[in-house]
């Protein structure tokens, strides 16, 4: 299966990540790194139609596992969740192709998260 790895910063990624509040968040370097990333996952499985992650929405659960997994892996804890995911979201909304998963894209319970 294709897996999410982190990609060369794409152009769109630096303005977003130069704010304050994503800094504070993420740190600068990682929230460009997740951005570029983000927006290079969808763009790599919307151009190969035969990928198991286009069925059944494979690829937005997928990719909301590797969000989760970057969420528990900030080093900074004294941030809200829900604050996490809102940002995200404004990461997400840098790729049109994203918008299949918006609906789909959330915090996992840490015990789920642990058994999957």
């Amino acid at each position: 299966m294709k897996t999410i790895v982190y990609k060369p910063e794409h152009s769109n990624c630096r303005s977003v990540c130069s704010n304050d509040k994503m800094k504070k968040l993420f740190g600068c370097h990682h929230c460009i790194n997740i951005c570029s990333t983000i927006i290079y996952y969808f763009n790599d499985i919307s151009y190969d139609p035969y990928s198991p992650l286009l069925v059944n929405n494979n690829r937005c659960h997928y990719f909301n596992y590797w969000l989760n997994s970057e969420e528990r892996a900030i080093k900074n804890y004294d941030y809200d969740t829900s604050e996490f995911y809102n940002k995200l979201n404004n990461l997400i909304n840098l790729e049109p192709k994203s918008n299949v998963c918006k609906s789909l894209t959330r915090r996992v319970d840490d015990d789920i998260f642990n058994n999957l």
